[in-house]
């Protein structure tokens, strides 16, 4: 299953942080560009994101909708010469999501762009 190779890939990078205290990217993105729904919620959550700033980008976006609640997961990219700490961004984004969508909640992995 794509979606549980996606974790496991995540978690190994995770480790590596955690224990080498190194930035290793391993990457595979299982996202269905076919769905509709998706791509309406990632256009709408880019557009919020980008009235910040027009440097800051989304990717690897996917949702996972729930009876109480859907989730929507991605990663955050903040290029380098954009001073935001990457903790206030998650914080922000997290907040950002849950006030414009109901029942949604962001799962954000912020990355400082390396280009």
């Amino acid at each position: 299953d794509i979606y549980e190779i996606h974790d496991m890939i995540d978690t190994i990078e995770q480790q590596l942080q955690a224990e080498l205290d190194c930035e290793a990217v391993l990457h595979m993105d299982p996202t269905d560009v076919n769905d509709k729904s998706v791509k309406e919620m990632r256009e709408k959550v880019e557009a919020l994101i980008k009235k910040k700033d027009e440097k800051l980008s989304i990717h690897d976006f996917r949702m996972v909708k729930g009876p109480t609640h859907t989730n929507v997961i991605f990663d955050l990219v903040i290029p380098l010469d954009v001073k935001m700490n990457e903790t206030d961004a998650k914080k922000w984004v997290e907040t950002l999501v849950r006030e414009n969508f109901d029942h949604v909640f962001a799962v954000v992995k912020v990355e400082k762009s390396y280009i």
